[in-house]
């Protein structure tokens, strides 16, 4: 794991080598062991900070030239399938190194840019200078799984592993204005969905994207990866044969990725996701150590439940407590960890673990993804139990719920929203569509969220529907998870590697024709069946709570008081819309009207800004 950065300006013009390379160290956290810079001092610069895993030598530091010397590489990531890519196209002689990226720089050489990249099994995100054409090129991986920024200007374009260093490079930075659809799209998802961020002129590669800006200063956009919206699936997802043929996927998947020069280790929780990545890679990994987030919340707490877990899989276990009092001193710096805007709260102890993980381990394996693919969320269950309300017209399920309520039943808030799309959007949403008003009056969701949660119900079975939902958490909620975990991993020089988004369990499970709701009503039930074969039914009721944080607690031990001073203080909020309605919000917080994740979106995005504010000034 690395970081990329770097600027092509087609009519010359580079910056100072020395402010670039004081850029540079923004991201020096990402990549601890080697560094890199290759210029022409006219009109291209980059460089490189490297977290060394295959080949400790200089011989897998970048940037990197291909044999004929047409193209210049930057890599962030792992490709795991280069050994079988070596093979394939007869590579191997010419080696000099046992790392990944030489494989990468050739076989661009050889095939040419897309054709490569369709052929790469991994994370990734990847700039590559053809000095033939005068063209650079930016793709990303085809789940998102490793970050591209990359900011555009007169000059020409800025690109980065890290947000900030695009945003504070001089010529992005005498253009920055900010993007108030995205602040309300973070303010209710709690972060920003790609293409776009918190600033016009700066963007996010999409995942399964490649991005081509040439030197007539043209950008062309095309997807190398999209997953389909309705697959033409074709096998049972209660099927027997189908269930095996997933257990032979992800459990090849997991070994792929256990190849590292450096120590490598496992993420371990109470539930299904985690113990079956463990499990299969302690089938090939001898000696394989899981970690667990251990929390004081009894009710938040799966350490118990997790070293039952590992005690059956006989692999070494440690926990990382996390402790409920943190100030708002520790909340505002661990906000400003963060290279662009985030607001899950999660982020805390996957900081903490990934920290702790750090001190023994190099490389660990997450659980991540399964849930996304494998329709594994309550939420999903419950849109298709509801569903069926939205063929109504919306006065006839207003005075439905009206009189089912009068007889004392339990009827969804969801009834109540116009359409099937809306109410899943809004089960997304941290801050109600009336505090968003107040906040930001007449700022509409930018055009990515619109589409993303754009879906006619009309005439859709349930499995079209369970399908886009699969597509919907897949673009949405996943990203914001591989956010949240590439930033804090890396903030702890750690990578991190998801076997379920590998390309061939992508593949898989898109074969699958959705049940859930339909046949059964088990949330992830291939990985469920794969689960119960590895474990002991004893251990199957598990309940995973996930890396949690007692936020509420904590805002509440910290008080109302210090934090409406916070906000006072933080003059990113003024920058961004009335103070007074902050303050307000905080308050709504302590009468119970709006949830912590609600104030922590806001909290992060005002503390954030303070912050960038801050270092912007030092470039």
């Amino acid at each position: 794991m690395c970081s990329i950065f770097g600027e092509f300006f087609p009519d010359g013009g580079v910056i100072d080598k020395a402010t670039f390379l004081r850029i540079n160290e923004l991201s020096k956290v990402r990549g601890p062991d080697q560094h890199g810079y290759s210029s022409n001092n006219e009109n291209y610069q980059c460089a490189f900070n490297r977290l060394a895993i295959l080949d400790l030598t200089q011989n897998g530091n970048q940037p990197v030239f291909s044999p004929s010397h047409r193209y210049l590489l930057l890599f962030n990531g792992e490709v795991y399938n280069y050994k079988a890519l070596a093979k394939k196209y007869n590579l191997e002689c010419s080696l000099r190194s046992k790392a990944d990226t030489e494989v990468v720089i050739q076989l661009i050489g050889k095939l040419g840019v897309r054709k490569a990249i369709e052929e790469f099994d991994g994370m990734f995100a990847i700039a590559v200078l053809d000095f033939f054409t005068k063209r650079l090129f930016l793709a990303r991986d085809f789940a998102g799984i490793k970050p591209l920024f990359f900011g555009i200007s007169k000059k020409g374009l800025v690109f980065s592993s890290q947000f900030n260093q695009v945003a504070v490079h001089p010529a992005i930075k005498a253009a920055l204005s900010y993007k108030y659809s995205c602040i309300k799209d973070f303010l209710q998802l709690g972060y920003m969905p790609s293409p776009s961020t918190i600033f016009k002129n700066v963007f996010q590669v999409q995942p399964g994207e490649i991005v081509e800006f040439t030197s007539e200063h043209t950008i062309k956009k095309n997807f190398y990866f999209r997953l389909p919206l309705f697959p033409e699936s074709s096998k049972k997802e209660m099927d027997p044969h189908h269930i095996r043929e997933g257990e032979h996927t992800i459990k090849h998947a997991v070994w792929s990725q256990l190849i590292s020069e450096r120590p490598l280790g496992s993420f371990l929780s109470s539930g299904i996701d985690s113990p079956l990545i463990a499990s299969y890679a302690s089938k090939k990994h001898t000696n394989l150590t899981c970690l667990t987030v251990k929390v004081q919340n009894t009710h938040m707490d799966e350490a118990a439940a997790a070293c039952k877990l590992a005690k059956h899989l006989k692999v070494h276990h440690k926990t990382q407590e996390i402790e409920n009092n943190k100030s708002i001193d520790y909340l505002t710096n661990h906000i400003s960890l963060f290279p662009e805007p985030f607001g899950d709260y999660s982020s805390i102890p996957t900081y903490e673990i990934t920290k702790k993980a750090s001190d023994s381990f190099t490389v660990m394996l997450s659980g991540d993804g399964g849930d996304e693919l494998f329709w594994g969320y309550p939420r999903m269950l419950n849109s298709i139990k509801h569903s069926g309300w939205f063929n109504y017209p919306t006065i006839v399920r207003k005075v439905v719920a009206f009189i089912k309520r009068k007889m004392g039943k339990k009827i969804s808030y969801g009834i109540d929203h116009p359409h099937f799309h809306t109410w899943v959007f809004d089960q997304h949403c941290k801050i109600r569509s009336k505090s968003i008003q107040r906040l930001l009056p007449g700022i509409h969701n930018s055009q990515q969220v619109v589409d993303l949660y754009s879906f006619d119900l009309h005439g859709k079975s349930n499995e079209k529907i369970l399908q886009w939902l699969k597509w919907n958490e897949y673009y949405d909620h996943l990203q914001r998870v591989l956010v949240k975990v590439d930033r804090m991993s890396m903030a702890n020089s750690l990578e991190v590697r998801v076997p379920f988004l590998a390309k061939d369990v992508i593949k898989y499970s898109l074969t699958i024709t959705p049940e859930l709701g339909i046949s059964h009503i088990i949330p992830k039930y291939i990985l469920k069946q794969l689960f119960l074969t590895e474990f002991s039914t004893k251990l199957q009721n598990s309940q995973k709570m996930g890396f949690q944080f007692p936020l509420k607690e904590c805002f509440q031990l910290i008080g109302c008081n210090q934090l409406v001073e916070a906000f006072l203080l933080d003059r990113g909020s003024s920058i961004l819309f009335d103070n007074q309605e902050s303050i307000n919000l905080v308050h709504d917080f302590f009468n119970a009207s709006l949830s912590e994740w609600g104030l922590w979106h806001l909290l992060s995005l005002t503390t954030w800004i303070r912050a960038f504010n801050k270092l912007s000034v030092e470039f």
